[in-house]
This record gives C-alpha cells, structure tokens and sequence, in this order.
C-alpha cells in the first residue's frame, strides 16, 4: 500500500468520525448513552478484525469508516460524566483530565504491545483489541448505570420522534452565546497545537538529524508528558486558579511559551522539553474548556453537544496539518509557530477582555470568571 492510498484512508477515517460523533452524540441522547457504548465497542472490535483478517483494499476502506463513524467512545463518556456531576462541581476539569490520562496511557502501552504482538503473528494486535472491547462491554454493563434517554419520547412512543428531538436540540446547543463561545475556543486549541505537532518529526530529522528511532523516543516522551499532565498537572491548575478565567489564561500562556520555545530550542532535547510544555498547556485548556462547554449546554442535550464538539476537533484535525504543511514548505518550523502563537495570544486577548457571560445558561460562568 503506497503513501496515498494511506493518506486517503486517514482522510476517510477523519471525516468518518466528523458524521459519526453528531450522529453517534444525539443517538446517545435519544435513545441511552450506555446502549450507544456498547453500540461502539460493537463497530470498533468489528472493524479492527476486519483489519487484521481482510486482504482487501475496498474493506479496508470499509473498516476505517466504520471505526470513525462508531468509535466516539470519548465524547459519549465526557457527556456522561457530566450528567453524573453536580452543575456545581468545580472540579469536573480534573475527573476529565484523569479520564484523558487514562487514555493516554492506552496510548503508550498500545503501540508498545501491537510491536511485540504483530512480530509474532500479524493478526494478534487487532485480535487483542476486540476482545479489549468485549471486556469493555462487560465493564458497561455490570457496572455502568442504567442511563435513561435525557430527552423523552413522546406520548405515542416514538423513537424517531425522540431522535429527531434530539437533533433539534443541536441547534440549541450552537444558538446559545455560551456554548457557541467554547466551541470556537475548542477549535482554536486543536487548530494551533495541530499547526505545530504536524511538522514535528519532520523538524526534528532536518533540524536534528534525528531518526525514526529518535522520533519514537520524542513520541513516548509526549504520552508520558501527557499521562502526567492530565492526572496531575491539571488539577494542581484547578485547585491553585479557582476561577475558569485564570485557568485559561495559564493554559494560553503556557502554551505561546511553548510555541516561542519549540522555535529556539537548540537540541533535540530542548525540543522535547518544549513539546511537553505544549503538552501541559493544551492539557490545562483542553479540559477546562471542555468541562465548561459540557456544562453550558442545555439539559438533555449533551450527546448532541459533545458531538459537535467532536466534530469541530475532527474538522481541525484534517484542515490543520493541511495547512501546517503548506507553511512548513513556506518558512520551516519558524511560519507555523508564528501562526500558532498569533492565534493563541488572539484567544489570551479575548479571555482578559471578556466580560462576565450574561446568558441563562451560563450561571455556572457568572460564578467562576
């Protein structure tokens, strides 16, 4: 398989996934988030044996649609939490930030075993991960409680009624000044780290001489910064700012010193500290936005809400290495920093500027900026 053909399955799965977690969110809404878990886990294990025992390229295409049309385990476990909290809980960025650790610990360990597994037998990895989705399965439903539809069928008992309810109800979601506020904070966030991480590798060999040995290493270290960023850094955040305001304004911060340093640093080691750096503030803004964004949005609503919000990550995730690499042929690593830091100190400006918000739905942010 040549470079294209993985170019378009990448392009296949992000767009996949850009449908998928609307569709997969108000699903969730409608008819029980824990049914669409499980719904998930289903797709994810088929379309990973699909990988491992198929030989051919049309099915192949088939199982990364498949995968990024069902896999929003993510979003679905993000709106769940917060169904699961008090709307007073100051404290929801830390649970999603353990939640993102965790994952970034599966990210670690993955590749780790996939390398080992595939040397013995090809099919063994993908064979591995569906039976981790089975048990995953099990875990939803032994010990994951039952979860009723937030919006409520109508009198006649119709679940396409109900569904279409819950579409409507991602209209609301947009329309409101608040939650339209951190969508937009959302996709800057993605859009400026995604500008840097894209060319990173190859600015590490041209910059560096740093091979794929060297790059793995870089990689590892990003997991391991972002395991630690996530179940650490993060709460110590939230517990020393108490106020989302200064919560973002020391993740924007972080993250244009980050930025300025990745163009300076001297050594690859450098390099890598500053990619950390990046870790920690994408953490510290990541998470609080999204915890402030779960809890702005409507009540019964935040499948449908979380979907979107999966959807504008997805969208950044196929316009900004597009873009990154147009400006990393232009003016090397220098150009898209640039662009990363302007856009991030845009945000850092319009946090200090903000006023209070003023919508019936954001008393959760009267008390907190």
């Amino acid at each position: 398989m040549g470079p294209e053909l993985y170019g378009l399955l990448g392009t296949c799965y992000q767009a996949a996934q850009l449908i998928g977690s609307l569709f997969m969110g108000v699903l969730s809404d409608a008819v029980g988030k824990k049914g669409v878990l499980l719904l998930s886990f289903a797709g994810s294990a088929i379309s990973y044996l699909i990988i491992g025992f198929t030989g051919s390229i049309l099915m192949m295409f088939f199982s990364r649609l498949l995968v990024g049309a069902v896999k929003q385990t993510m979003s679905i476990s993000t709106s769940l939490i917060t169904e699961m909290a008090s709307t007073k809980d100051h404290n929801l960025s830390s649970r999603i930030g353990v939640m993102r650790a965790c994952m970034s610990c599966g990210f670690i360990i993955g590749p780790l075993c996939g390398g080992a597994l595939s040397s013995i037998n090809p099919t063994l990895p993908t064979t591995l991960s569906a039976l981790l989705f089975a048990i995953n399965s099990v875990i939803v439903i032994v010990f994951l409680p039952n979860t009723k539809p937030t919006r409520v069928s109508l009198h006649d008992g119709s679940k396409a009624k109900s569904f279409l309810r819950s579409v409507k109800g991602i209209k609301d979601a947009i329309a409101n000044i608040s939650t339209r506020r951190w969508l937009i904070m959302t996709a800057i966030v993605y859009f400026s780290l995604s500008l840097i991480r894209s060319n990173m590798p190859l600015s590490n060999k041209e910059n560096f001489d740093v091979g794929a040995q060297g790059n793995g290493i870089f990689m590892a270290s990003l997991g391991a910064s972002s395991v630690i960023t996530q179940s650490i850094g993060v709460p110590v955040i939230s517990r020393f700012f108490v106020t989302t305001k200064w919560q973002l304004i020391s993740g924007c911060s972080v993250l244009i010193f980050a930025f300025a340093a990745n163009v300076m640093a001297p050594s690859f080691e450098l390099t890598i500290l500053a990619a950390s750096l990046m870790i920690l503030g994408n953490g510290i803004l990541s998470t609080t936005v999204t915890a402030r964004y779960s809890q702005a949005l409507p009540k019964g609503n935040t499948g449908g809400g979380m979907g979107v919000s999966g959807a504008v990550t997805s969208l950044m995730g196929v316009i900004s290495p597009t873009l990154a690499g147009i400006l990393y042929q232009q003016g090397g690593n220098t150009l898209p920093s640039l662009v990363a830091i302007i856009i991030t100190a845009a945000m850092l400006l319009w946090i200090i500027l903000s006023p209070p918000p003023t919508s019936r739905a954001t008393k959760m942010d009267k008390k907190v900026f």
